[in-house]
């Protein structure tokens, strides 16, 4: 993701999240302090998170272990969950099982795990049991990583890889301006069925 991107991505929340602490926000519950866990989850899980929150904003890290930037990105999700633990419900959602009937979920746990633990991520951790290409499907983006905003009511607020697909349309018809209509050239037919010459 680019890096305007990723600052206003981080801008964004970091608006919401202060807006929260202004306006008191409902009551949350303590978040979870201590061991970092995993669960095996699909999207749906995922979902049911956001309806079971009603009143809170709910922040949804989709990432991968063999993601280079969902890896420097995750950091973010861990200090915003440090920084309104009360106000955010945040929640990792790793995509890094790809469908191989010889590599299940199972078999990724012990890295996704040692990453989490890293990086203290003390919130929810989901280890999708969806294979990757059909989760981005159900996500509705290409690839990750993607970040998923939810209001107070559970609504979607925005996804980066929303913002990141609009701002490349952007940046492409800005490169490019107008493209011009290719010109249609009448061919004149010559002859016969079918003879024609271009002039």
């Amino acid at each position: 993701m680019p890096r305007s991107n990723r600052v206003r991505t981080g801008v964004i929340l970091l608006g919401l999240c202060a807006g929260l602490v202004a306006w008191g926000g409902a009551a949350a519950e303590k978040s979870s302090e201590g061991d970092v866990g995993l669960k095996h989850g699909t999207w749906e899980d995922v979902q049911k998170i956001v309806e079971e929150n009603p009143g809170k904003v709910i922040v949804v890290d989709a990432w991968s272990t063999s993601c280079i930037p969902c890896m420097r990105e995750f950091p973010n999700l861990v200090k915003l969950h440090e920084r309104f633990p009360k106000e955010v419900v945040c929640v990792s959602f790793s995509c890094d099982y790809v469908g191989i009937k010889s590599k299940p979920p199972k078999f990724y746990e012990e890295r996704v795990l040692k990453f989490l633990t890293k990086q203290k991520a003390t919130f929810t951790n989901l280890l999708s049991t969806t294979d990757a290409d059909a989760v981005y499907e159900e996500m509705g983006v290409n690839s990750i990583p993607a970040v998923f905003v939810y209001g107070f009511t559970g609504r979607s607020l925005t996804s980066s890889a929303q913002t990141v697909a609009a701002g490349e349309r952007r940046a492409r018809a800005r490169a490019t301006g107008p493209q011009p209509q290719p010109r249609s050239r009448k061919v004149p037919v010559v002859g016969g069925a079918g003879a024609s010459s271009r002039s």
